[in-house]
Order: C-alpha cells, then structure tokens, then sequence
C-alpha cells in the first residue's frame, strides 16, 4: 500500500502530537481518538530512480516506533 501523510490539523491536536514525540503520526492520530476523514489519492509510479529506504533503514524505523511505545 502506498501512504502519504498529508493532513489539515486544529492547533491544539498538533500541539498534543507534538508534546508526546511519537514517531508514528497515524498511529498516534487513532489512540488520541481525533476525528479524519480520508480522501483517495491516485499515486504515479516513480520515474526515475530507486527509493533512498532499503530494508534495514525500514527495519531501523519500525525498531524506533516500536521502542517509542
């Protein structure tokens, strides 16, 4: 699946995800219980180039968001 996390926020839920430094927005966008609403984005494959996240940097991601639990 394909994920970009755009997103319109009230001050006050950015300044609650910003005082908790979670790593993991959506996630962290369901336990607070803030009410979204999503919009279907129609994603183009990449033209040129390779994505920069190998495997390991991905692994290294979900080991931190893990650990920030």
């Amino acid at each position: 699946p394909r994920i970009a996390g755009f997103g319109i926020y009230k001050k006050k839920a950015l300044e609650e995800l910003a005082a908790n430094r979670f790593l993991y927005l959506p996630l962290m966008r369901q336990w607070q219980s803030y009410r979204t609403t999503t919009y279907p984005v129609i994603h183009q494959q990449r033209i040129n180039g390779k994505s920069s996240y190998s495997f390991i940097k991905q692994l290294n991601l979900a080991l931190k968001i893990f650990k920030s639990l």
